[in-house]
């Protein structure tokens, strides 16, 4: 009679639960490291530190009335904004070892060639919107409230405003969240899911729909079409034109009375 020989047991009984140190090892790593979530919730922890903290200091030195506009609490905001959120970045960036550049904002081509660039596509689309509304009866620029040096003042305040407005939003949705989701499921999944949630925020605004918010998402998408690899002060310089569109919001359209001014002061 014939025997086949038994088989040597297995190691590990098949059914056996992994190690618990490996499941944790696939819930928060992967082959790049900790897995790119976690990390946009630590930045996310850090930006609301952060905020809290500055915020919570801030207040004791401004107090701004309410239901009254106030350009310097509202340009300290919009510097606070952007410190808030670069600051977390420039964090994060020491716990990855990385350097702080590829977030989209190196401070070798600060204000450089990529900005103005920026800044003359933001100036023809924000010419070209304004432009076809008046040409339709829709707009109407008004009278100048302010003259010579007042004029010229408050232009370079506006300035400054808009820069740190357009640097403020586009590294929000463009910096650290774009390199960071990126790294995880790709640049322009990526770019989608954070040019939505752009456009989304964009419907608390007074006055928007969603045919406005719709042309955010596109406008961002279609400029990142152009600048793949160069998102970061490229896009900042265009937001800053774009931004700036709003300060013509106060002047008089065709649907409102028939005298109204610009105003670029408050």
């Amino acid at each position: 009679m014939d025997f086949e020989p038994l088989a040597q047991p297995s190691s590990a009984p098949p059914l056996q639960a992994p190690p618990p140190e490996r499941i944790l090892s696939k819930i928060f790593l992967n082959e790049k490291g900790l897995r790119g979530g976690w990390r946009l919730l630590i930045y996310a922890a850090f930006v609301a530190a952060l905020g809290f903290g500055g915020g919570t200091v801030l207040q004791h030195f401004i107090h701004p009335m309410r239901g009254v506009f106030s350009f310097g609490y509202s340009l300290t905001y919009e510097v606070f904004s952007f410190l808030v959120i670069f600051g977390a970045a420039l964090i994060m960036s020491k716990i990855e070892g990385r350097p702080p550049g590829v977030y989209g904002l190196p401070m070798k081509g600060a204000f450089g060639n990529l900005f103005w660039q920026g800044c003359l596509i933001g100036l023809i689309e924000v010419s070209a919107l304004i432009g076809l509304i008046a040409a339709f009866g829709g707009y109407s620029f008004g009278v100048l409230a302010l003259h010579g040096k007042d004029l010229l003042r408050w232009g370079m305040l506006w300035a400054v405003f808009f820069v740190f407005v357009g640097l403020f939003e586009e590294f929000l949705f463009r910096g650290y969240t774009q390199y960071t989701l990126a790294d995880s499921i790709g640049f322009w999944p990526a770019a989608i899911v954070l040019s939505c949630s752009f456009g989304a925020v964009h419907l608390g605004n007074p006055g928007e729909g969603w045919v406005g918010a719709a042309g955010v998402v596109m406008i961002g998408l279609l400029l990142l079409c152009g600048a793949p690899a160069i998102f970061g002060w490229w896009l900042g310089g265009t937001r800053v034109l774009i931004s700036a569109r709003h300060s013509f919001t106060p002047c008089r359209t065709a649907a409102s009375s028939s005298k109204g001014t610009c105003r670029m002061h408050p």
